[in-house]
């Protein structure tokens, strides 16, 4: 199995590696809307870096399943941008719950799992769902981990780590995002019919 990043299929079969399922699934772990948020706006022709980024074409209406169409709505890519901000800000405010508490987490296992199913290829979309959701639970609790240890066990401020958390969450969405677009080539691979 393929698990890169990179938009490589394998075999005569064309599945795609689960890489950018995974990455989304990881950057929602750490910060639940970063992902949608960065791949809504590489749909609307931008990476979510404030540089431009060349559109994907829009899949036909007859891609049943598919989601990336739904991404390139201005209204789904601001409503998303508006609560990634809104999260990047609430995080660093204390008393809000725990990332690994039951909503929080169930909630980043299930934007994760949509996120996968959003880039998944036809024919593997449930596994890269299974993946996202797996990659979000996984990254929740390796950045609650690491942040506390950095935090209590080495006295960092917690401003500082939660900002290097945002860094890492956003870097992972990009690296996503970057292998979801690329023109007809890239979605006929993925069976995506494009206008």
């Amino acid at each position: 199995m393929n698990v890169g990043l990179g938009p490589r299929s394998m075999g005569a079969g064309g599945q795609a590696g689960l890489g950018p399922a995974a990455a989304l699934g990881v950057a929602t772990g750490m910060r639940t809307f970063t992902g949608a948020a960065v791949l809504a706006l590489s749909q609307r022709g931008g990476d979510g870096s404030g540089v431009g980024v060349p559109a994907v074409p829009s899949a036909s209406a007859g891609d049943e399943g598919h989601l990336l169409p739904l991404m390139r709505s201005p209204l789904v890519a601001a409503g998303l941008g508006l609560a990634a901000a809104v999260e990047l800000v609430a995080d660093k405010v204390p008393g809000i719950p725990a990332r690994i508490a039951p909503g929080p987490l169930t909630a980043r296992a299930l934007m994760g799992a949509a996120l996968g199913w959003t880039v998944g290829r036809r024919g593997d979309r449930v596994a890269a769902a299974l993946v996202g959701g797996a990659a979000a639970v996984a990254a929740a609790g390796t950045a609650y981990a690491v942040r506390r240890w950095l935090t209590r066990e080495h006295g960092l401020p917690d401003f500082a780590v939660a900002v290097l958390e945002d860094a890492a969450a956003l870097a992972a969405a990009r690296a996503a995002a970057r292998r979801t677009r690329g023109g007809p080539a890239v979605f006929a691979r993925n069976g995506i019919q494009v206008k």
